[in-house]
């Protein structure tokens, strides 16, 4: 059975990205506090950037992002992750 993964980037005073199975259950979540004085847009690229290597740590290499910024999805499409 295909299984997907969906990590939401939530950026509010925290980055916390959620790694949730097919049916919609936590399997991973990371809290992070930012120490930066980012815009919106910044903190969603941080975000979703902390979430692909939070990903790849945790053994994740397939993952659909769900997120607010359609400019920052291009900006990630584009970037490679590899050992």
């Amino acid at each position: 059975m295909y299984k997907k993964w969906f990590i939401k980037p939530t950026v509010l005073k925290r980055k916390v990205p959620l790694i949730r199975d097919h049916a919609g259950t936590v399997i991973a979540a990371l809290s992070q506090h930012l120490h930066l004085p980012l815009g919106p847009l910044e903190a969603e690229a941080k975000a979703m950037d902390v979430a692909v290597s939070f990903a790849w740590d945790v053994g994740v290499q397939e993952v659909i992002f769900e997120t607010d910024f359609h400019c920052s999805v291009g900006l990630h499409h584009s970037t490679s992750y590899s050992d």
